[in-house]
């Protein structure tokens, strides 16, 4: 006797393991192989006992997925805490474990984006609508037939066989309606514990489409702090963003052809013989373009072949440029002394009693959701930003935050639709202000005026980014720089949009031409 359990650990039905039960699901399982058609290398989702092997043809590469180990090539993944395999294939097998899943659309949408063909089994509520029985088969959710083609449907999979051979248990077989990519793009890990993340990682993803000329909805998505366990088909990839996080993220897996550039460095919590390892790897795959003059200047210390390139992100805001913008004012995520500092709480204290009704304002933004850390920071805002901004324009300001739950999200697409309903809010703004850099650059793209506001850290990784910017660098008390304020406000507050700096047509033309010269550098090396 076995005892099975499922994707979360709990315990299911116990069954007997019996040679004629091996065959009856062996039946099954050769079956579904026989819809596999042609393809030369095949995921199987929910692999089990990797019995669909034993279908597959001499040479056909072979990745089974499961949540526990099954053999040493098992690649562990347990979908319903979002983890998904950096595996593209020819087709994705799926039987006995899309009942288990606990958000489908999420996980039809992965799999949409990593295999051209999928040949999948589901016990759809109209052959199985005992709700009670599915659940004690912890079958976690219910979707009809036609639910799930049109789910499959909205990730461009179309239904091409459709089997009820099997009374309890229908066969799908679905083609992608448009070839996957060869390009693939970086996603980032969600987590079942809700963890923030950025909008800007969106923002710097679309920028590579942009750049490299692809759909980002036809392109697979790799994590980046997982690019050294990519394996499947031999794909490209724009390394531009902030690495690296972890270990595992670089150096890439020698299936994923990089291109290096928009690539920042942070380096700091790697091991002395991990940053060896990656040293050496960036010298191969050199030469690297830098987003910044930190990562610059880093590489030609470690001997790596570089260049500055700058960021990409105003591809993507030359995409919502817009001819006609409303009076509102934007502030996203501005930056803030640290709290604890003596001058941080005499700052918020003399705020809240001098421009009580400003801090109010402040405090009922939707992002600050009324806590008593909220009005804290609404006060420090009010007391540091009300030294070169007017009061009216503090009042009236809308605010955007560029962090967000990403288990309020289902899909991959939702997160690209917040995204892009961020953009399009800058691009019909009469001014921006902000820390964010995957906030300044879109602006700069679209014509949106920006007052980009600095602390006293991350200089370094701004350099060569933010000079095009209006820009007021703020010390650790959150004293502003004299000259900066002077510079635009003469009088000494700022009360209007400042003058916009957009990209211009010769700057974006030399933008989308960089992947060509960045290809033609790696050429002559």
């Amino acid at each position: 006797m076995e005892i099975l359990e499922d994707m979360d650990g709990r315990h299911s039905v116990a069954w007997a393991r019996n040679e004629r039960f091996e065959e009856s699901w062996k039946g099954r399982i050769g079956h579904m192989a026989s819809y596999l058609g042609g393809a030369q290398s095949v995921v199987d989702y929910g692999s089990g006992p990797e019995w669909l092997k034993e279908f597959l043809a001499p040479g056909v590469a072979y990745f089974p997925c499961d949540y526990v180990r099954r053999s040493e090539s098992t690649i562990v993944c347990n979908f319903n805490r979002w983890e998904f395999p950096c595996v593209v294939t020819d087709a994705a097998f799926v039987s006995g474990c899309l009942e288990y899943v606990d958000q489908p659309e999420w996980f039809i949408e992965q799999v949409s984006t990593h295999s051209e063909r999928v040949v999948m089994s589901y016990c759809t509520i109209d052959q199985n609508p005992d709700r009670a029985h599915r659940r004690k088969q912890n079958w976690v959710n219910d979707l009809s037939e036609p639910r799930l083609i049109e789910i499959c449907a909205d990730f461009k999979l179309r239904l091409v066989q459709l089997d009820r051979s099997i009374p309890t248990n229908t066969i799908f077989v679905f083609q992608r309606t448009v070839p996957l990519s060869t390009w693939a793009v970086l996603c980032y890990r969600r987590t079942p514990s809700g963890d923030l993340h950025n909008v800007g990682d969106y923002i710097q993803s679309l920028a590579a489409a942009c750049l490299a000329g692809f759909d980002i909805t036809d392109a697979p998505t790799i994590d980046r702090e997982h690019l050294a366990g990519y394996a499947g088909r031999l794909m490209r990839i724009v390394l531009n963003g902030w690495f690296s996080h972890s270990a595992e993220a670089l150096p890439a897996s020698s299936s994923l052809s990089v291109e290096a550039l928009s690539f920042h460095l942070s380096h700091q919590k790697l091991a002395d013989a991990q940053l060896g390892t990656l040293t050496n790897w960036l010298r191969h795959v050199g030469p690297i373009g830098c987003r910044d003059q930190s990562t610059l200047g880093w590489c030609q210390k470690a001997d790596v072949p570089a260049y500055l390139s700058g960021c990409i992100t105003p591809l993507v805001g030359a995409l919502f440029a817009q001819a006609t913008r409303t009076d509102r004012v934007v502030i996203v995520d501005p930056w803030l002394p640290a709290r604890r500092r003596g001058s941080s709480i005499l700052t918020a204290l003399k705020a809240v009693f001098t421009k009580p009704w400003t801090v109010f304002k402040v405090a009922r933004a939707p992002q600050n959701h009324g806590s008593l850390r909220a009005l804290f920071d609404s006060a420090l805002f009010v007391g540091v930003y009300g030294r070169f901004l007017s009061d009216r324009l503090i009042r009236d300001a809308e605010w955007r935050t560029h962090l967000f739950q990403r288990s309020s999200f289902t899909t991959e697409a939702s997160v690209r639709n917040h995204m892009r309903d961020i953009l399009a809010t800058y691009a019909g703004a009469s001014m921006v202000i902000t820390t964010r850099i995957h906030a300044a650059l879109p602006c700069y793209g679209m014509g949106t005026p920006v007052l980009f506001v600095t602390g006293d850290e991350g200089e370094g990784r701004y350099q060569g980014l933010v000079e095009r910017f209006a820009r007021i660098r703020l010390d650790s008390s959150g004293r502003a720089d004299r000259d900066d304020v002077a510079r635009l406000a003469p009088d000494g507050l700022i009360d209007r949009p400042i003058p916009a700096v957009a990209l211009g047509d010769d700057e974006k033309r030399e933008m989308l031409g960089l992947l060509d010269r960045h290809q033609a550098l790696r050429a002559r090396r």
